[in-house]
């Protein structure tokens, strides 16, 4: 019995090993971002409370992956030039209905990718088919006349 006693304890502490969290410090804490009625970028998803209610999202990687920034469809344009997301965004997410332009320079300058759909939401989820994978500096967005 003993010996059976000790093969349940050896059982228990490799089991009870493999749920040990192994995080390392190049983990990142994925955080939403949100951009405020005045262009701020804010992590407070009320100080950013789109009156509309959608929202078009950004992602920092291909295929949704990363960070994600959360733009009011319909709000202003917004210059991303000395932020993080500056030449981050790799794949969007925009609601049906709504359209966005994105710029590869400041003040909506430079070659342009226009995305929207009055039938269905548009998921590009990779840029790089674009030729716009990490280019985006500026962009606006408005509702089309469907």
């Amino acid at each position: 019995m003993k010996h059976f006693s000790s093969i349940i304890l050896l059982f228990c502490i490799l089991l009870a090993s493999c749920f040990v969290c192994t995080c390392t410090a190049n983990d990142k804490v994925i955080e939403d971002h949100y951009i405020d009625a005045s262009g701020n970028i804010t992590t407070n998803k009320r100080q950013a409370a789109c009156s509309a209610g959608l929202y078009i999202i950004a992602y920092e990687h291909i295929y949704e992956g990363g960070q994600r920034l959360y733009i009011c469809a319909g709000g202003e344009n917004f210059d991303l030039g000395g932020t993080f997301w500056n030449n981050r965004i790799s794949s969007i997410f925009v609601p049906r209905g709504w359209a966005i332009q994105l710029f590869d320079s400041r003040n909506l300058a430079g070659p342009v990718v226009r995305l929207g759909s009055c039938v269905n939401s548009v998921r590009e989820s990779d840029l790089r088919y674009l030729n716009f994978n990490d280019k985006t500096t500026s962009f606006d967005s408005w509702p089309m006349s469907c």
